[in-house]
């Protein structure tokens, strides 16, 4: 089934994009409509679309800034913009952007039709051929793969004991296990993510396939392995110095790089790093067990052993209490950023009201309650990027501090504390910080007027997400980002014109406009006459 996301500010518009197509007939499925940029954003994230119907003028992000993140970000996914006869200049640049399909309104239901089955042929037929050349792979190094599997199977599970005969079968297999640490990692398809699949859709081969792929793009240590496991995909490291830190980089680029060419999402899990051959079961259990983290801090990530407390790995959470605070996190967090102090301490009552009837029902999960409660600040804390020296950033020492108090009303005046901290620090930080990166963006821009400028490379540039860039740069200036790189362009055009006798065609090129005709009506858009007149009136 291929996933379709609808973009459109004029609601009608894109329920009439959904309800007029019996897309189900096409076998496309439609996982969203958004009525902004920054909420199909989210979307991207959240829906994993394979093919975006977007209108080019929009609020707060324009389709052509989207269509610019989607290409930097998600480059498999095809995109088709709409739009009205006055944006028809657009169209060149959807050309430039790689759009995939250009449609004029009225939208005719029909040509749509074509334009969205065209891109799902060309989906399908991508993921085939990925497919394809996964199964002549395999078949090429079917003998030795499996054997090769089964003894690093049987390696991390102990069932070999002597371990004086181990290192040379191993090398027999082409494994080299002479190494001073080991570590074992576990990948594992997300469950949630399964279940959205439908007959037809990704199977278990191709996901596998698809990861493999992968490990072999991304990962470049010596002494790494990676197999087929019944719960998943192993990894075994063996290595003179395991770089942890490296790794965890590594393993996130597989993450996304999996995201964006599988469309489906996984979570990596790491065990103990150990420095004994007999003890890589044990870095293989510690792996397993750390999956059970995904409770705490969701999926579509690295789960390191070594970084979580021990109470989860000897034992479960309590999953009603930890379901009651994800289900709560939205309002809270819009409680966080608004800085209403009266509805947080509403929610801190009712939250504290559900933990006191837990601990009541069943005394002995109060330790686990609190480790819940403990990383669930902290995921909060994370989510708002906010890490002040007056406020605890870690789950661990959360849950250290909050297990010494005394009775519930303690516990409340903690979370209470903790979350009044977060709202101070968001205050004093926001709109400084929000100057501050706009100011940078702005010099970015004046800087390298020459050059190609374009949301995502200034973002990329500051550090942060291309729509957060668009969203604080209106905020700041008033104007759209795409507005104030063209008012700077043709301020540099202007002084060209005055100062030098380059023809109009090296001042476009000059400027990184790929069409002279586009920047002669920008030009006149701005000034209200064109290079041509504009120069002879300075004459």
């Amino acid at each position: 089934m291929i996933n379709l996301l609808i973009v459109d500010d004029e609601i009608n518009i894109g329920t009439g994009i959904r309800d007029n197509i019996d897309w189900e007939e096409y076998g496309i499925r439609v996982c969203g409509i958004a009525e902004n940029g920054v909420q199909a954003m989210d979307l991207l994230i959240a829906a994993l679309p394979d093919i975006l119907i977007m209108d080019i003028y929009m609020p707060e992000m324009s389709g052509l800034e989207l269509l610019e993140i989607v290409n930097e970000k998600y480059p498999n996914i095809k995109t088709i913009l709409i739009s009205g006869f006055r944006e028809f200049e657009y169209a060149r640049q959807a050309v430039n952007l790689n759009a995939f399909a250009f449609i004029s309104k009225p939208i005719d239901d029909q040509e749509l039709l074509r334009a969205v089955i065209k891109a799902r042929d060309g989906i399908q037929a991508r993921r085939e051929k990925l497919q394809r050349d996964a199964v002549v792979t395999a078949r090429i190094k079917q003998n030795l793969s499996v054997l090769r599997d089964n003894f690093l199977s049987g390696l991390v599970k102990g069932r070999y004991k002597k371990m004086d005969q181990l290192a040379a079968q191993a090398l027999s297999y082409e494994i080299n296990l002479d190494a001073k640490q080991y570590l074992v990692g576990l990948v594992v398809q997300d469950t949630i993510e399964k279940e959205k699949i439908p007959d037809g859709g990704m199977d278990e081969s191709l996901y596998r396939a698809v990861v493999f792929s992968g490990l072999d793009v991304l990962l470049h240590n010596n002494g790494y392995y990676f197999f087929h496991l019944e719960n998943g995909i192993g990894m075994l490291f063996a290595d003179d110095r395991i770089d942890r830190n490296d790794l965890h980089k590594q393993l996130d680029s597989l993450i996304k790089w999996v995201n964006q060419e599988g469309g489906f999402r996984i979570t990596i899990a790491l065990g103990k790093t150990c420095e004994r051959m007999e003890d890589i079961p044990l870095s293989y259990r510690t792996a397993v067990s750390a999956l059970d983290y995904k409770i705490v801090m969701g999926n579509n990530q690295v789960m390191d052993s070594e970084n979580i407390s021990g109470e989860l790995l000897d034992g479960g959470c309590h999953i009603r209490f930890y379901q009651y605070l994800r289900d709560v996190e939205k309002p809270l967090l819009v409680i966080l950023k608004s800085g209403n102090t009266e509805a947080l301490g509403q929610w801190v009552e009712e939250a504290g009201e559900e933990l006191r009837r837990m601990i009541q029902a069943n005394i002995h999960e109060r330790s686990n309650a609190l480790f819940v409660l403990a990383f669930y600040l902290y995921s909060v804390q994370s989510e708002l990027n906010i890490y002040g020296d007056h406020i605890p950033h870690d789950g661990s020492r959360i849950f250290f501090e909050m297990r010494k108090l005394s009775d519930l009303s303690e516990v409340k005046n903690y979370i209470r504390h903790f979350l009044n901290n977060l709202i101070a620090d968001i205050r004093s930080r926001d709109n400084d910080h929000r100057n501050y990166l706009v100011d940078r963006a702005k010099d970015y821009i004046l800087q390298n007027v020459h050059e190609q400028i374009s949301l995502v490379t200034v973002a990329d540039y500051l550090g942060i997400h291309p729509s957060y860039l668009s969203k604080i740069f209106r905020m700041a200036t008033g104007e759209t980002f795409t507005d104030f790189v063209a008012a700077v362009k043709m301020g540099e055009a202007e002084r060209l014109l005055k100062s030098s006798n380059l023809h109009i065609y090296e001042i476009s090129g000059l400027l990184k406009f790929n069409d002279p005709g586009y920047f002669i009506k920008l030009f006149r858009k701005v000034y209200g006459v064109s290079p041509n007149e504009y120069r002879q009136l300075e004459i």
